[in-house]
């Protein structure tokens, strides 16, 4: 019986659990409880589009970081990533959210801001606590562990490390592994 329900289908995490997941594994994440309603980046257009255009000032330090129960909400221009990835609007009350999967979400964590500062987190950690001295494959193979929580398949190493390896000539080529590790199937989804 066990056997067959090891099987079941990944299902993706909800919206607010994606961000403080990545910021989490990114260690970024600020874990103060309390306090007042915080504006993680987010495209300037949204607000923009809102009755009344309200200004979105982007908050700064750890606040940027908080948790995603902090993040201010307003009915007519939700935060916007919370609403690719099937997050309730605040217009009416949803008693099971949809889930569905869309180009928009893996373009989000692609290019949305607040998952390009989460992928040079991610890469800046793993650098740092994997020493200035070690191999591209042990770097892949800490923020692949970071990041998804299992050692990483000689496929998936080889992989990764050949990707990196593509990309040296960037500024930062451990960001943009980073990228492409948060934007897998396997770093939203649970089973």
């Amino acid at each position: 019986m066990n056997r067959l329900l090891s099987r079941f289908p990944h299902r993706r995490i909800d919206a607010e659990r994606i961000r403080d997941s990545l910021l989490s594994s990114a260690g970024l994440l600020a874990r103060h409880v309390g306090g007042e309603s915080v504006h993680p980046p987010q495209p300037k257009s949204v607000t923009e589009m809102a009755y009344g255009s309200p200004a979105w000032e982007v908050s700064t330090g750890a606040d940027r970081y908080r948790r995603s129960i902090y993040t201010f909400s307003k009915r007519t221009a939700p935060f916007a990533s919370f609403v690719t990835f099937d997050g309730p609007t605040g217009e009416s009350c949803v008693a099971r959210r949809d889930r569905s999967t869309t180009p928009l979400q893996a373009l989000t964590l692609l290019n949305d801001q607040m998952f390009l500062e989460v992928a040079r987190g991610l890469a800046e950690i793993t650098l740092r606590r994997a020493g200035a001295e070690s191999e591209p494959r042990e770097i892949a193979d800490r923020m692949f562990r970071r990041l998804l929580v299992r050692g990483p398949t000689i496929e998936e190493l080889d992989a990764i490390v050949g990707f990196f390896e593509s990309q040296q000539q960037h500024s930062e080529p451990w960001t943009l592994v980073a990228r492409v590790l948060i934007n897998t199937d396997e770093a939203i989804t649970t089973p």
